[in-house]
């Protein structure tokens, strides 16, 4: 990204500071710590791009910079989009492999299924991502009046979008609730849609594929116990998992 290397220990412990506020979101002392550690790297974002103005670096810090940013607001998707690339993608993907250890620990038919055809994979991860939904809802603001299925949004209202239901959504999966890793992958909204898609979606497909068919190889009586979930939102999150650390002694 083109962070100075003098500020790097300083961007671990805020990226540290906002994922412990997003795990304990109950805990006021721990969402005001966060609030402060995002003020602060929205702060060093718009500082380095205002360095980096005119794009004459190789990073992507002055790519950025070098763009057309017609208003205030395309300026501050940028500067979040900056501490997105650092923070994001770390506790959800953590999420997924988990409860799909899990889920998978629970379905041993559709685990040797893929222990049988390796290639069934990517889909198996698909279904993970629609059944886990690691993000859960987000905000979303209408720029303009419009009108979605009868219900009427002005410009500038405020509204919430939940990924989770609508990826349980029974007019698009049938028996939404069923874990099924044959089911047509087509649909989801675990990576949001359109021009908010998330940039990681490719990164994040990958490490659970690799971290999950890995795992189940080496260990395959892996999950041990019942997952304790955090109950939080808009990140889903598990406070503990029983795993074994190695194979079982034949």
């Amino acid at each position: 990204m083109g962070v100075p290397d003098e500020q790097r220990d300083w961007l671990r412990g805020q990226t540290a500071t906002l994922g412990r506020a997003f795990a304990n979101q109950r805990d006021h002392a721990f969402v005001e710590q966060g609030n402060a550690a995002a003020r602060a790297l929205l702060d060093l974002f718009s500082a380095l791009l205002d360095e980096r103005a005119g794009g004459k670096g190789d990073d992507l810090l002055s790519v950025l910079s070098a763009g057309e940013l017609t208003d205030d607001e395309d300026r501050a998707d940028v500067v979040a989009n900056c501490a997105f690339f650092v923070v994001a993608g770390h506790e959800t993907t953590s999420t997924l492999i988990a409860a799909g250890a899990d889920l998978l620990c629970q379905h041993p038919a559709q685990r040797a299924a893929l222990d049988a055809d390796p290639g069934r994979w990517p889909a198996a991860v698909e279904e993970l991502l629609r059944y886990v939904s690691p993000t859960t809802l987000t905000g979303a603001r209408a720029r303009v009046d419009v009108e979605i299925e009868g219900e009427r949004f002005e410009a500038g209202s405020q509204r919430v979008m939940f990924y989770a239901a609508a990826n349980h959504d029974p007019r698009v999966f049938p028996d939404p609730d069923r874990f099924d890793i044959a089911r047509p992958a087509a649909g989801h909204v675990a990576f949001s849609a359109g021009p908010h898609y998330c940039l990681g979606a490719p990164l994040a497909r990958m490490e659970a594929e690799i971290g999950l068919s890995a795992l189940f190889r080496r260990i395959p009586g892996l999950v041990t116990g019942q997952p304790v979930w955090r109950g939080s939102a808009p990140l889903r999150q598990i406070e503990s998992l029983p795993c074994r650390s190695r194979p079982e002694a034949s």
